[in-house]
Parts: C-alpha cells; sequence; structure tokens
C-alpha cells in the first residue's frame, strides 16, 4: 500500500505526516518550497487531513487546502474505492472545491507487491464556477521490506491550458513508520521544467 492512502482508509486513529522541501532544479538561484501534508483516520470509513505549503523565496504561504475522504466497504473486492472533497485556497485569493473519485488496486509480482491509485477529480472556483478537471495515477512497487519505487504521473486541464507531469520517485524505510523520501517531477506541458523534492514520511 502507498503510504499517501489514496483509495486506502488510514485506519481508524492513525496518523501520516510528510514534511517535504522541493527546489527548481533550473533555478537553483531561488529559495525552496517546504510543505506539510497530514492524514488522520478519524474511524474505519473516514480520512480526514489538509495540506500546507510556504515559499521560502517570498515568505507567504502558497497553497493550503483541507479535505475528508470517505471509502466504500471493501465487499471482499480486490479493488478500494473512496470519494473525496477538498477546499483549497488561501486568505484573499479565490476557494476551490475539488470533489473526487479514488480507485486502488493492490498486486503481486515476482520483484515484490506493489499497488495502483488512480484519483479523477473537477477543480471548481467558488467564485465564478469555472472548472478545470484532472487524472493523477500512481504505480507503485516493494521489491524489499525496506524499499518502495514509485512513478505517477499528473495531468489537469482548464479552458485554457492542459499541464502534465511525470513524477518517478524512491522512499525508504529507516525504521518502522519512518521513511525518507525522494522525488523528481518533471513538467512536459505546458513548458518543460523540473524539480527535486526531499522528504520525510512519519506514520503512527
Amino acid at each position: 500500500m502507498p503510504a499517501f492512502s489514496g483509495a486506502w482508509p488510514r485506519g481508524d486513529g492513525d496518523v501520516f505526516l510528510s514534511f517535504h522541501t522541493s527546489q527548481e532544479t533550473d533555478r537553483f538561484d531561488t529559495y525552496p518550497l517546504v510543505s506539510l501534508y497530514a492524514e488522520y483516520g478519524l474511524t474505519a470509513a473516514w480520512t480526514i487531513g489538509g495540506k500546507a505549503e510556504y515559499d521560502t523565496q517570498n515568505l507567504v504561504f502558497s497553497q493550503g487546502e483541507v479535505f475528508a475522504r470517505w471509502h466504500f466497504p471493501s465487499n471482499n473486492s480486490p479493488y478500494a474505492k473512496a470519494l473525496s472533497l477538498t477546499v483549497s485556497g488561501l486568505e484573499g485569493e479565490d476557494l476551490h472545491l475539488v470533489p473526487a473519485f479514488h480507485m486502488g488496486r493492490g498486486f503481486e509480482t515476482k520483484l515484490g507487491g506493489g499497488w495502483f491509485d488512480a484519483k479523477l477529480n473537477a477543480d471548481i472556483s467558488i467564485t465564478d464556477g469555472a472548472a478545470g478537471y484532472g487524472l493523477f495515477a500512481q504505480v507503485g512497487l516493494k521489491p524489499t521490506d525496506r524499499l518502495m519505487t514509485m512513478l505517477s504521473i499528473d495531468v489537469f486541464t482548464d479552458d485554457s491550458e492542459t499541464f502534465a507531469k511525470i513524477m518517478p520517485a524512491v522512499a525508504w524505510q529507516l525504521r518502522k513508520g519512518h521513511h525518507v523520501h525522494l522525488e523528481w517531477t518533471q513538467t512536459v506541458t505546458p513548458t518543460q521544467n523540473s524539480k527535486v523534492s526531499l522528504g520525510y514520511w512519519l506514520e503512527f
């Protein structure tokens, strides 16, 4: 199962925290972004959480969001499914509602256990009703008990542009509940740029 629970419930009373710093690789003269992401298993079926991102270059919060996610009963299905609603935005800026459908499935290979997780979402401005649509998908593999490898794609489109990113990543378990995470993000459209992120995952 991925560390970000996605289609899977976090688990009643379980907590996941992710601390990250990211830097644009073609602009090392700028300061990085730092972020905190959190999930909490409110019940066996409900996961809540949020994210805050801080721009150390301009000394402002650049992103903020809170969400709630409801997970369908498993009913012995190999697929995990969930519905979520996110409210994103910052004080003084346009707020957005982001409803989403999540679906995931675990699998086994000769190289180890893995998972597939996908999210389809709309992004709706509360102010004027303008909408965009996104797809996020991730394939992960655990070749050893301590190593996770991941490949993600992130696509978003609205009336003006389409954005697409590819994100390979690895995570290494330092000890139970503690991982270090390294990710490369390559934007392929509308303009090509990249960034590298280093993070720390904590689960308890």
